[in-house]
């Protein structure tokens, strides 16, 4: 039933996105290119610098709700998985990728 009409619907609809786009170098664009990519790396650093503290609270909250030992076993096992993790990670860029 819509096989008549999509293709009328996607001409209209790209014409509309892509009428007048040009492809042409600008300081402007670079310019935006830049700010973006500097909110960017701010909004990672921003996130490395809190990262820490709520992970300490995490671990304070763990221990005061199911117990140290419990607390512990948890650490351990979470430990256990970034090794094998970093292990998988250090076989695919052993394999002669790079």
């Amino acid at each position: 039933m819509l096989q008549p009409i999509l293709p009328i619907f996607f001409s209209i609809q790209f014409a509309f996105l892509y009428d007048g786009w040009e492809n042409k170098f600008s300081l402007n664009q670079v310019k935006t290119g830049l700010a973006i990519g500097a909110f960017g790396v701010l909004t990672l650093l921003a996130f490395a610098a809190t990262a820490g503290t709520e992970v300490a609270f995490l671990g304070l909250g763990t221990e005061a709700l199911i117990g140290a030992e419990a607390t512990e076993v948890l650490t351990v096992w979470f430990t256990e998985q970034s090794a094998t993790i970093q292990e998988i990670f250090n076989s695919i860029g052993g394999s002669g990728l790079g």
